[in-house]
């Protein structure tokens, strides 16, 4: 147990940045550990907003509980986009897999501890949209001490299902594509989508605020036969039955341990044929001709292989100059 726990130490210090800042060297503990609280405020402030517009119109039709459906099988799809290409740094990539694997650890111990790391960081994702929608159900509708104590359990269970798709999707990611363009693509194309989608509401939130109100039992319908947990979740709250609760831990434990046992099988065999594959890779070049290059030849290609390598850079010289014309 000591091991595992100085395992998880080790691991967790690495890779956890929630929101890709990078502060000064000089910067002090305070302000590592403040900034990224202010910025969660921020996020939560703005994703809490819409919260409460939609329970504002929702609360007098005694529907306030379509807001946690929405959000819910939101936070799922963000989870799955964000956890597409998370999974490949923190399960294949990881800058400490040679040492793990030269000590003496087990294997499924490593695979583990890499899982432990990608859903705690996904309980922190999802916990910048849950919890807003949680204290506006909460505020509107004044529920008993069992509501809190199943969002706390959803809380926990809510990534799973999305992280074990998305590890499946990552590890055929890895498979197909070493250099990882499938990776930038997937993580550029769904910033562009996020974006969008925000200032698309923010334009029509009053058309849709008004369509969700009179669709709300449709909507609510829907969205829960997508994501049964959904379905499952509001039930509980509404009228607890402990076979719902069975059947909402069944639901998500089982698949875990499931792909768990059979991934573990097939993990480390993905990572040592992505690494004969670069090594090979490697020694091709070398055994090719040297091709000499012009000095702006030499600096065209190298800022060109930086830009497409960040999806900030990306962002910004695209998407965000046409943002920036029509916010003019």
């Amino acid at each position: 147990m000591s091991k595992i726990i100085s395992l998880l130490k080790a691991v967790m210090s690495q890779d956890m940045n929630l929101f890709r800042y990078k502060l000064k060297k000089k910067s002090s503990k305070i302000s590592s550990i403040m900034f990224p609280i202010f910025l969660a405020i921020l996020v939560m402030a703005g994703i809490g907003t819409y919260a409460v517009m939609f329970a504002y119109e929702l609360a007098p039709l005694n529907l306030t509980h379509v807001v946690l459906t929405m959000y819910i099988l939101f936070t799922v799809v963000i989870t799955l986009i964000e956890a597409i290409y998370k999974t490949q740094g923190i399960l294949f990539d990881a800058k400490d897999s040679d040492l793990l694997f030269s000590l003496p650890i087990k294997k499924s111990t490593i695979f583990f501890v890499r899982i432990f790391k990608l859903l705690v960081f996904q309980y922190l994702y999802n916990l910048l949209f849950m919890l807003p929608a949680f204290a506006v159900y909460a505020y509107f509708e004044k529920p008993g001490i069992s509501f809190y104590l199943i969002s706390i359990i959803m809380t926990l269970l809510i990534p799973i299902i999305p992280t074990i798709i998305s590890a499946l999707l990552g590890s055929i990611i890895k498979t197909i594509s070493v250099k990882f363009k499938a990776q930038k693509l997937i993580q550029v194309l769904s910033t562009i989508i996020v974006f969008i989608g925000i200032f698309f509401l923010s334009f029509k939130l009053k058309d849709i605020i008004t369509s969700v109100v009179q669709n709300a039992m449709s909507i609510n319908n829907t969205l829960t036969n997508i994501y049964y947990p959904a379905k499952l979740y509001i039930q509980l709250i509404q009228d607890f039955k402990i076979q719902d609760f069975l059947m909402l831990l069944a639901i998500n434990i089982i698949p875990t341990i499931l792909f768990i046992y059979i991934a573990s099988i097939n993990y480390f065999k993905v990572i040592s044929k992505s690494k004969e594959t670069s090594s090979s890779t490697k020694r091709k070049k070398n055994t090719q001709n040297i091709k000499t290059k012009s000095k702006i030849q030499a600096l065209v290609s190298k800022e060109i292989k930086r830009y497409f390598s960040s999806t900030v850079y990306i962002f910004n010289t695209s998407f965000g100059i046409i943002l920036m014309l029509v916010i003019t």
